[in-house]
C-alpha cells in the first residue's frame, strides 16, 4: 500500500525547515495537497495564539480519519482536480516525487496570491527534460528560489528512508489585485450626473438558468455560478471600500456621532471574505444533496439523522461532480448496513 501513492512521510527536521522557508508569516489559510498522515503539518505555527487553519487533500482515503483526528479539514482526494486555490495564502506540499513538477505547477495555477513551499526530487530541476519541468525551472528563476538538500530522507527521523536529494522550492505569486481594485481612477472620477436609473442600469432580473437535466450536474453548475458571483461581489465590495476610504469619513464619523465603517481592503480581507462565502455556499450545496430524494428515498429518518451527524465531514469536501458521485456511491455500497439499521430503527 505504501508504494501505491509514492508515500514518503516528511521527516520532522525537513517539516520544520519547510515551514521556516515561508517569508510571509501572516498565515490566512494553508493548503496541504498531499497530506498523507499530516507529518509535514506538525510544526505549523500559531497565529494569534491559535493554530493556523489548514485544509488537506489526500488521495488515500484510509488516511482521512488520521488527518481529521488531528483537527485538519479534508477538502478533497485528487489535488490535480482541485480548483479552489484562491482561498489560500500559503501552499505547503510534499508531492509524489515522480509528479513533483505537475503538482507544483497546479498549485501555482490555482493560487490567487500567496507563497508555495514544495519538497520535490532534485532531479526534477536538474534534469528538466519535459515541458512541465522546464516551465517550473523558469518559474523558480522568475518568482522564487530553491535550496538543494541531500539525505533529508535518510536520517533517524525518516519513517521511510531514501538517499534521494531533494529540492526545497519557494515561489511567490503576486496578484494584480491592487491595480484591478482601483482601476483607472481618472476614468472613473467623472461629473456626478448619476441618477437612480443609472445606478440600477446594469442590474437585470435573475432568470432560471437553462441547465442540463442531470440533477448533480445542475447542482454543481449552480454552485460554481454562485461561487463566481460571490468572488465578484467580494472584489466589488473591496473596491467600494477603497473608494470610500479615499473620500474620507462622514461628518458624523468625524464628530464621533456615528460608528466608523470598515475600509479594510487588503488581500487578507478578500481571502477571508471569499472563504466565508465559499464555506456558506458549500454548506448549502451539500445540504441540498443530503436532503435530495436520491438520498432520502434510501434512508429512514433515523438513518438520515445519523448521516447528518457526519455533515461537518461531508461538507468539507470540494463540491464537485466526482465527490458527489463518490458520496452517493458510498451510500449505495453501504445498502446492506443501511437496510439493517432501518430495520433496527423500526423496532427501536
Amino acid at each position: 500500500m505504501i508504494d501505491n501513492y509514492q508515500y514518503y512521510p516528511t521527516p520532522e527536521a525537513l517539516s520544520i525547515k519547510a515551514w521556516e522557508t515561508f517569508k510571509n508569516r501572516q498565515f490566512v489559510r494553508v493548503l496541504e495537497p498531499s497530506a498523507g498522515e499530516g507529518h509535514l503539518l506538525k510544526p505549523r505555527p500559531f497565529n494569534h495564539w491559535q493554530k493556523i487553519p489548514v485544509d488537506c487533500i489526500e488521495i488515500d482515503i484510509s488516511k482521512h480519519p488520521v488527518l481529521r483526528s488531528q483537527g485538519y479539514s479534508v477538502v478533497g482526494m485528487d489535488f490535480m482536480q482541485f480548483k479552489s486555490g484562491s482561498l489560500y495564502s500559503h501552499v505547503l506540499m510534499n508531492p509524489p516525487f515522480a509528479d513533483g513538477a505537475q503538482h507544483v505547477l497546479k498549485a501555482w495555477e490555482i493560487l490567487f496570491d500567496g507563497e508555495i513551499v514544495a519538497i520535490i526530487n532534485a532531479e526534477t530541476l536538474k534534469n528538466p527534460f519535459s515541458k512541465e519541468r522546464k516551465h517550473l525551472v523558469r518559474l523558480i528563476e522568475q518568482f522564487g528560489e530553491v535550496e538543494y538538500l541531500p539525505e533529508m530522507f535518510a536520517g533517524q527521523d525518516a519513517e521511510r528512508k531514501t538517499n534521494v536529494e531533494i529540492a526545497l522550492v519557494w515561489l511567490k505569486k503576486t496578484s494584480t489585485f491592487e491595480e484591478e481594485l482601483l482601476g483607472n481612477i481618472l476614468d472613473d472620477l467623472r461629473s456626478d450626473q448619476t441618477s437612480a436609473e443609472n445606478l440600477a442600469g446594469d442590474c437585470q432580473p435573475i432568470h432560471e438558468l437553462a441547465l442540463a437535466n442531470a440533477f448533480i450536474d445542475n447542482a454543481v453548475l449552480m454552485f460554481n455560478a454562485a461561487v463566481e458571483a460571490a468572488r465578484q461581489s467580494a472584489f466589488s465590495e473591496a473596491r467600494a471600500m477603497r473608494y470610500r476610504k479615499m473620500l474620507g469619513q462622514t461628518l458624523g464619523e468625524l464628530n464621533g456621532d456615528a460608528a466608523v465603517k470598515s475600509t479594510h481592503t487588503t488581500l487578507d480581507w478578500v481571502k477571508n471574505q471569499l472563504y466565508t462565502d465559499y464555506s456558506d455556499l458549500k454548506d448549502r450545496a451539500w445540504s441540498g444533496i443530503l436532503r435530495s430524494t436520491q438520498v432520502t428515498s434510501r434512508l429512514s429518518s433515523a438513518a438520515q439523522k445519523r448521516l447528518e451527524s457526519d455533515f461537518e465531514t461531508i461538507k468539507s469536501l470540494e463540491f464537485t461532480v466526482a465527490n458527489i458521485y463518490g458520496f452517493l456511491q458510498g451510500i449505495i455500497d453501504q445498502q446492506g448496513d443501511i437496510q439493517l439499521s432501518m430495520v433496527c430503527d423500526v423496532f427501536d
